[in-house]
């Protein structure tokens, strides 16, 4: 990791951070895929915080969730069980070793659903360096590697779905944390080593409403940054 990491933020503006950054590649191949995110989001990744042994955490700080974006370019009121991405394949992002792999929550999970289960059927990856990789809502059935398992970058670890709390159907959680747990653990910034960035939706609202995303008028090759949130992208 290096010292320096560079964000973008509404705006396309460039905005420099002093903190470890951790550059990883796709967790998923091609796309489009969008990238969900808002760090204002009331209730979002940024926001949801666990208190476990008396200390409170934010695992999903810097957590994006993907879905593929749909042939209409709006994302319909009404998803089949099989939409966003349903089964496409899950990759490592870089070399390690498997710490958690859990299957067998059904896709579609009914409600209630306990907080034991919100995460569904997932796999943390160790990277190193106090580095977590996690994978979350796969599905059921997919977990191709098991606990104390060494994976390689680009390996298939298992396959998208929507086991657990998957409020928008099926998708891929992915974020890095400090420790190997969905919740006693804070999530760490990381950069993708290179994607295209080709457009984004307004707003959390304009994408759930239904509204068509935005293109840009030139498509951006990035390398070692987030996607903007809400963003258009494809992975190599």
């Amino acid at each position: 990791p290096t010292e320096t990491i560079r964000t973008r933020v509404a705006g396309g503006a460039v905005v420099p951070a002093i903190v470890r950054e951790l550059a990883v590649d796709a967790p998923l191949r091609g796309g489009p895929w969008i990238a969900i995110y808002d760090p204002l989001l009331k209730g979002g990744h940024r926001t949801a915080i666990y208190t476990l042994n008396g200390r409170a955490r934010i695992p999903g700080r810097f957590a994006i969730d993907f879905i593929a974006l749909p042939d209409g370019g709006a994302l319909p009121a009404v998803r089949a069980p099989d939409s966003n991405g349903f089964g496409a394949d899950v990759l490592a992002v870089a070399d390690g070793t498997v710490t958690i792999a859990v299957d067998g929550v059904p896709d579609a999970t009914p409600p209630p659903i306990v907080l034991e289960q919100a995460s569904g059927n997932h796999v943390a990856i160790d990277l190193g360096d106090g580095r977590f990789a996690f994978y979350e809502h796969l599905q059921r059935g997919s977990v191709a590697v098991k606990v104390g398992q060494r994976v390689t970058r680009g390996q298939v670890i298992a396959r998208l779905g929507s086991s657990g709390s998957s409020s928008i159907g099926p998708h891929l959680h992915f974020h890095v944390a400090d420790a190997s747990s969905t919740l006693a653990a804070e999530g760490m910034p990381f950069v993708f080593r290179q994607f295209g960035q080709l457009g984004r939706f307004a707003s959390l609202a304009a994408l759930t409403s239904g509204e068509k995303w935005l293109p840009s008028s030139l498509a951006e090759t990035r390398q070692r940054e987030r996607p903007d949130p809400l963003a258009v992208i494809t992975f190599p």
